[in-house]
């Protein structure tokens, strides 16, 4: 199941929820671009890019399990994944994952069980 919902600055936010599954986004401009992932109305983890579209962060926000990652395309078509490798504990993953000449594209934050998609906020611009 892919859902999510993006917010643009000075516009209104918006969240979706389907099927207990809730996801909101919250940019403070085109990039950087933040989007947190909800399963059953609880906050499960939160992940994006930075200025610059060239570093990507997924951090889990919760003892439950299921582990967060976020995938990325970048705009040469190459993908990749960067996950919370320490699960609910404190700090993130991120890494620097290009260069501003082949920036982030789009990306989607994920949760699920032994690194399954389970949950996706669905693509969004960075």
């Amino acid at each position: 199941m892919r859902i999510g919902t993006r917010t643009i600055t000075g516009v209104v936010s918006a969240v979706v929820a389907i099927g207990g599954l809730t996801a909101a986004a919250t940019p403070a401009d085109a990039s950087p671009a933040s989007l947190t992932i909800k399963v059953n109305g609880v906050q499960v983890g939160h992940g994006g890019d930075t200025t610059g579209a060239t570093w990507i962060y997924a951090c889990d926000d919760k003892a439950d399990n299921l582990g967060v990652r976020v995938h990325y395309l970048l705009g040469s078509g190459a993908t990749g994944t960067v996950g919370d490798g320490n699960g609910a504990a404190s700090g993130c993953g991120g890494r620097t994952v290009t260069s501003s000449s082949n920036p982030v594209f789009e990306f989607e934050v994920c949760a699920g069980v032994n690194g399954a998609d389970t949950y996706c906020t669905g693509w969004w611009p960075a």
